[in-house]
């Protein structure tokens, strides 16, 4: 065996191991994130939370995502945290408006299921853009509030598209393989959220990766 070919054999262990530790990071996220938002209040908490173990992992290379997820929790207070907690709830609510009015036919029907499918990707991009500036600034409530409506709104034909894309992939994974919902998508789901974030924030300015 050549050098090349030991070196070759040398790597693959480790990069089996790497996968499966990734396997590992994304299921047992996915479970304590998914457990957290039980309580539908904690939702918020926990969806930070995760955004910011997830940001660590992906920008910092720290794995140790359920360490991070707890001192998020711990850390953080909770006022702050709850920061995200109006965009979460105005995007459920639009996409709750789009499945209801989904029942029903006629041009006033179609309008709200646009309305709501809208808003709901509007909330999603806000929300996204607040979990990405709270994992990484100290800013305050407010500054947040006008940084995240600043970058959703200057971004909204480059990255609102995306994240309501990523968003309606994930609910039918979901709905199709409810499994799935507590293995792998709603981390894979704050993963896709937060690269795209990313970029829009970078290409104005707001935020160096």
């Amino acid at each position: 065996m050549n050098s090349k070919d030991r070196t070759a054999a040398r790597a693959h262990p480790g990069s089996v191991s790497a996968v499966l530790a990734a396997v590992f990071n994304v299921l047992a996220l996915n479970v304590v994130l998914v457990v957290t938002s039980l309580a539908v209040v904690s939702i918020p908490l926990a969806v930070s939370a995760a955004f910011e173990a997830v940001y660590r992992w992906r920008t910092l290379d720290d794995d140790q995502v359920l360490r991070n997820f707890a001192l998020a929790l711990r850390r953080r207070p909770v006022v702050r945290s709850l920061v995200t907690g109006p965009a979460v709830l105005v995007a459920i609510l639009g996409g709750a408006e789009s499945v209801y009015f989904t029942h029903y036919s006629g041009f006033i029907a179609l309008v709200c299921v646009l309305i709501g499918i809208t808003t709901s990707a509007i909330a999603v991009s806000v929300a996204a853009y607040l979990c990405l500036f709270l994992a990484t600034t100290d800013a305050g409530g407010r500054e947040l509030w006008r940084a995240a409506c600043v970058a959703a709104g200057r971004t909204v034909a480059l990255t609102t598209p995306v994240f309501a894309l990523a968003t309606a992939c994930a609910v039918v994974a979901g709905l199709a393989a409810p499994a799935l919902a507590v293995v792998a998508v709603p981390v894979l789901l704050l993963w896709s959220w937060q690269r795209t974030a990313a970029w829009g924030a970078r290409r104005l300015g707001l935020f160096a990766d």
